[in-house]
């Protein structure tokens, strides 16, 4: 329902910008006409001709409706009724314009339907159809009809004598007014429903989207959906951020299952909204584990910059939450960060009924064992020697506690690593 409400809200609008077109070129038209009469006819005026008078005072009358017509319809939310006025005030116009020389008929005059400005009739027609509202498009045709009708009528009844077209030419000139009705009926019907279909295949795709996002990273998602799915890699410069919350495993066995399950998605609510802040990719949760990428699916040359700020936003988050859960009685929540800069294999894991777009390589470990050696040492957040470094290659200027070289499990050697003081 709301999506029909917004394309009905952009068709209104469509049809405002295309009937300001309109007002402009039939201000134009009524300038120009009224002009012609003025230069050519002049000499008429001081002999009293009423035809004339008639048509200077009724295109000063259109002029100032048009206006009218146009301020309303910028400004009324519904705009059909405007519109249909405007149409009718079209047909009003041209029947001013050509109705004098069916009524007061020159030596020349040979019909209606002979005039040259009888083709004005039709771009009249189709004019009400361009403006996108399938009402508007019939009351023009009707309006033209009935006008047309009138001048035919007209001729019939008191210029018989003049006009040299038959009955087989009226019927001709009703086909061509009525296809264009036609066409112009079409025209609206076709771009509505353009439009409606346009509007419906974007909004399952943002839907589609939505909800894959729901388990994939939206940049992920993005691409999953602009590229088909393949197996394979390529070595990408990452920086990788893991989180963890410590102690949680044992709070959660004496607390009751949903209640555990609000709080943890609080603590990620919270984390992600940081992560996101700093254009990190969310690779996966692992139980109350959060993987973060900075360099997936694009590279923007300072991954290292924004992971190393995305750990000190979430000290001052998780800071802020914990308040919160000391209000409604709940313990402070702890959690470990390690940081890592280096090369891994980005692409798609899995099988082609099943992949994940994830990076793998030792970079990775190595920030998943930065995060475990925060429990050993008592810290918050541990950033390797390369990330640090490549930070500050970036621009970054970042207070930093440097470690004592330690050990970390699964690597040989001492490694120098850094906190973030909290």
């Amino acid at each position: 329902m709301d999506q029909r409400t917004d394309i009905e809200r952009f068709m209104q609008q469509a049809s405002r910008q295309i009937e300001t077109s309109i007002s402009i070129v039939r201000g134009l038209l009524i300038l120009l006409v009224f002009l012609r009469l003025l230069l050519i006819r002049w000499s008429e005026f001081g002999d009293g001709h009423i035809k004339h008078i008639i048509a200077i005072g009724s295109l000063i009358v259109g002029f100032a409706l048009s206006g009218f017509i146009g301020v309303q319809i910028r400004r009324v939310r519904q705009t059909s009724p405007w519109l249909i006025a405007s149409a009718l005030l079209d047909v009003m116009l041209t029947l001013i314009v050509v109705s004098p020389s069916v009524i007061w008929p020159h030596d020349n005059y040979l019909g209606v339907l002979r005039a040259p400005e009888f083709g004005v009739w039709v771009l009249v027609v189709l004019a009400a159809g361009v403006r996108l509202s399938k009402g508007t498009a019939l009351a023009g045709l009707l309006a033209t009809l009935v006008a047309v009708s009138t001048l035919i009528g007209w001729d019939y009844a008191y210029n018989v004598e003049r006009v040299t077209y038959k009955n087989g030419d009226a019927i001709m000139a009703y086909a061509v007014l009525i296809s264009a009705g036609i066409l112009g009926y079409r025209l609206a019907v076709w771009v509505r429903s353009l439009v409606l279909s346009t509007a419906t295949s974007a909004g399952n795709a943002a839907r589609a989207r939505q909800v894959l996002g729901a388990y994939v990273s939206e940049e992920v998602a993005l691409m999953i959906q602009d590229e088909p799915a393949k197996l394979g890699g390529e070595a990408r410069e990452v920086a990788v951020l893991f989180s963890d919350l410590r102690g949680f495993t044992t709070y959660s066995v004496d607390t009751e299952p949903g209640a555990l399950i609000a709080e943890l998605n609080e603590y990620f609510e919270t984390m992600v909204r940081v992560i996101r802040q700093h254009g990190g990719v969310v690779d996966k949760y692992i139980g109350d584990a959060i993987m973060v990428v900075y360099g997936i699916p694009k590279q923007l040359g300072d991954e290292a910059t924004r992971a190393v700020r995305t750990a000190a936003g979430m000290q001052s988050a998780l800071t802020e939450l914990n308040k919160t859960r000391a209000k409604r009685g709940l313990p402070p929540l702890r959690q470990g960060i390690g940081i890592h800069y280096g090369t891994a294999v980005a692409g798609n894991v899995g099988t082609l009924e099943r992949l994940q777009y994830t990076v793998v390589g030792d970079t990775v470990n190595y920030a998943s064992r930065l995060e475990a050696a925060t429990k050993e040492l008592g810290v918050e957040v541990l950033l390797s020697e390369e990330v640090v470094k490549r930070a500050s290659d970036e621009g970054c200027s970042l207070v930093l506690e440097a470690m004592t070289d330690i050990e970390v499990r699964g690597r040989p050697g001492k490694h120098r690593v850094f906190s973030v003081p909290q």
